[in-house]
């Protein structure tokens, strides 16, 4: 139960593409990125999601 608390708030930005912000869970080691910018448009960068654990996430606001 704890570890699903911290690992709530253990969201850490690993790198700022402008378009994308790539996040890195610092407790359970899950990656996702979120889409900051809607007016342009850039690849993701599947590879870096992929090679962190077994599951991902893209979130686009």
């Amino acid at each position: 139960m704890l570890r699903l608390l911290k690992s709530l708030f253990a969201w850490r930005t690993v790198r700022d593409q402008g378009v994308w912000l790539y996040q890195e869970n610092a407790v359970t080691g899950a990656r996702r990125a979120i889409r900051q910018r809607h007016t342009v448009w850039s690849p993701i960068d599947l590879e870096w999601l992929e090679a962190g654990t077994a599951h991902y996430t893209v979130i686009e606001i």
